[in-house]
């Protein structure tokens, strides 16, 4: 009997391991096609930045030969992240739905399909909203007699952050909603 269970210890571990390397193939190809569109995109996260800028300013600075790569390198990462998401999270639901109940399993299409809803509209609520106004605010800040010099590498890190941040902060209801259903969380 001992040996059944290190048996289906070890299947599950490979399991694993075969959804992880999957994980990190499909993440690669989206990585090698997002980085044919790194500078595009890039350009396009650079915009609310730029509206703010005074004319005379408008582009960012690198302060070594190999910055400009390493930034659209992780453009190209980021982005192919958030477009192999939706199967990174199908990857994670099947991996964990053979320990869940039959009721809990039904909630396997409409987790993955409104999370990438909600961190989408997370993000896209930090690009449109929270960037125009946040850079305005933190300009604004520095006054007449400060003049702002932004590394792609700063401003990628700092818009990544943002984005990344409200995405999760979107998703909280998901969450919150997820595990009540699964009876983790209750109100008492």
């Amino acid at each position: 009997m001992e040996i059944e269970k290190k048996t289906s210890f070890v299947e599950h571990i490979e399991e694993l391991r075969k959804r992880l390397l999957s994980c990190i193939i499909v993440v690669g190809i989206c990585f090698l096609l997002t980085y044919i569109f790194s500078k595009d995109i890039f350009k396009l996260l650079m915009l609310p930045l730029l509206d703010v800028l005074p004319k005379s300013n408008q582009f960012l600075h690198f302060t070594g030969l190999i910055e400009p790569f390493y930034t659209y390198m992780k453009v190209a990462f980021f982005s192919g992240l958030f477009v192999s998401s939706p199967y990174i999270l199908y990857q994670i639901w099947a991996f964990v739905s053979p320990g869940l109940y039959s009721k809990e399993k039904k909630y396997l299409f409409p987790f993955v399909f409104l999370s990438t809803i909600f961190f989408t509209v997370g993000a896209l609520f930090g690009y449109f909203v929270i960037f125009p106004v946040g850079f305005k605010v933190l300009l604004d800040v520095s006054g007449d007699f400060l003049k702002p010099m932004i590394t792609a590498s700063q401003y990628l890190s700092l818009a990544s952050t943002l984005l990344f941040g409200f995405g999760i902060i979107f998703e909280i209801t998901l969450v919150v909603f997820l595990l009540s259903v699964t009876g983790i969380l209750n109100e008492k």
